[in-house]
């Protein structure tokens, strides 16, 4: 496939309308990374030399073992982690920690055959859960991310502890009565797969698809209302998931009841203009010659910077510390980039203008690795009624929404939207088996409705029984 095909698949609505001009910053960045490419075969081969011949002698260097295997909740796995970085069973305990003691591990097979990782956390054994919530990391991130913050209050006498991301997730929701659940992608957090590779966005979502359809509904009842639930690349991973549940209803899915998203990764304005010239480069120049796995070099920076996730100094160091299972910032493989780009292409263009689930979205303003604008899109461009979205704009906030200051109120709106969402789906029930009882004479004439309102709309028409 030449640049015509690529520049013909690149349909118009997927740039931006609201820019009349490209920023000098934006065209100066982009300039650097087009001359990186070029760049990047210098890098390999220095990198080659390094890894496989002495410097000072031109004879085969000792082969460095990359990759650990240990057991690991009661499986063994191999994981592409140095030895060296990966953390010790004082680390992985301290990090277990910090969630809920009833967080429980399983395993399940990938479609590639590796062995994928997931954690899960139930209400009392005694109570049935009120709801199921699935939530997907973002790109290098992993469900078992989890810490507990020290601050000082405003007069800073008091020194005070909050929880973020998994920490607050699972203790929020639990509180509620409900489940939840956290797979590790392919390649991220415990799971097997070359490190943060994606080789493309299909095998990420049959992945997901499996999770959801496969391992988690055979854990609960058809009954029981679920939602999906994601950040960052993993919001983008739970709208196309909820596109598929949109179009192929089953049985293990029919109580699916909307997704909830923190920055999805749904829009890059550098991303939409260079991606149909940065493919050709990198599927027909660079991967042949790389090979589809290969990462820049760390010299070359990189635009997803640490500090643009947490504008809580706190949260930062926290987030920075050296364990091998969440270093934000460092590069990720050439191809994973381009599935990253394909996949907010593919949702801009065939998911969201073609979605009609109910969801809810939190986003900060000052968030530059996912700007706002996608979100934006997402609530226009969507067939989901209006009176089906929710949508939280936080001022301050930066990139990571659960380990940002707002992180309580973020948990606080989400709860909040998934109790509207339940109520409106009982009563919602209740009216239908109300119209169903009712003999064919007396019963609305609404089929021509419910193609052009919301279920919800139609049927307000029939009487709530009794």
């Amino acid at each position: 496939m030449g640049p015509p095909a690529l520049l013909h698949n690149f349909r118009a609505t997927a740039i931006p309308k609201s820019p009349t001009f490209i920023n000098v910053y934006t065209v100066f960045a982009n300039l650097y990374a087009f001359l990186a490419l070029w760049s990047l075969f210098l890098a390999h081969l220095s990198n080659f030399i390094k890894e496989n011949f002495s410097w000072l002698a031109l004879v085969p260097a000792k082969k460095v073992t990359t990759t650990t295997t240990t057991k690991l909740f009661g499986r063994t796995v191999t994981l592409d982690i140095l030895p060296s970085e990966f953390p010790s069973p004082d680390e992985i305990k301290a990090m277990e920690a910090e969630m809920p003691q009833c967080c429980q591990h399983g395993w399940f097979r990938s479609v590639l055959g590796h062995q994928l990782h997931y954690r899960f956390f139930l209400p009392p054994s005694h109570n049935k859960p009120k709801a199921v919530i699935i939530w997907m990391h973002g790109l290098q991130g992993f469900g078992g991310e989890a810490h507990t913050i020290q601050y000082s209050d405003d007069d800073g006498t008091t020194t005070k502890e909050r929880k973020t991301n998994m920490a607050l997730q699972a203790e929020t929701y639990l509180k509620e009565g409900y489940a939840l659940y956290a797979m590790d992608l392919s390649g991220h957090g415990f799971s097997e797969g070359s490190r943060w590779f994606m080789p493309n966005a299909d095998l990420m979502l049959k992945d997901y698809l499996y999770f959801i359809q496969k391992v988690v509904a055979s854990r609960h009842d058809n009954q029981t209302p679920f939602f999906l639930s994601g950040y960052s690349y993993g919001g983008c991973l739970t709208l196309k998931a909820a596109k598929h549940l949109q179009d192929h209803p089953t049985k293990a899915t029919q109580c699916f009841a909307g997704c909830m998203l923190q920055a999805p990764a749904s829009y890059n304005l550098e991303a939409f203009f260079l991606f149909p010239l940065a493919a050709w480069i990198a599927q027909h120049l660079v991967n042949p010659v790389l090979g589809n796995n290969f990462r820049p070099p760390a010299w070359i920076p990189n635009r997803v910077h640490p500090r643009r996730f947490w504008r809580d100094p706190e949260r930062y160091r926290v987030g920075m510390r050296p364990n091998g299972m969440n270093p934000v910032g460092r590069h990720i493989p050439m191809q994973t980039c381009l599935t990253l780009i394909q996949d907010m292409v593919t949702l801009r263009n065939q998911i969201i203008p073609n979605l009609k689930v109910p969801f809810c979205v939190a986003h900060g303003k000052q968030d530059v690795v996912v700007p706002i604008a996608g979100t934006e899109y997402l609530q226009q461009a969507s067939l989901t009624p209006k009176d089906e979205q929710a949508v939280k704009c936080f001022p301050e906030a930066y990139h990571d929404l659960l380990g940002e200051p707002e992180a309580d109120a973020v948990m606080e709106f989400q709860v909040k939207w998934m109790k509207e969402r339940m109520a409106a789906t009982a009563q919602a029930k209740a009216k239908q088996a109300a119209l169903t009882a009712l003999p064919p004479q007396q019963q609305p004439d609404i089929h021509d409705l419910i193609w052009t309102d919301s279920l919800s709309k139609v049927l307000q028409k029939v009487p709530v029984p009794a």
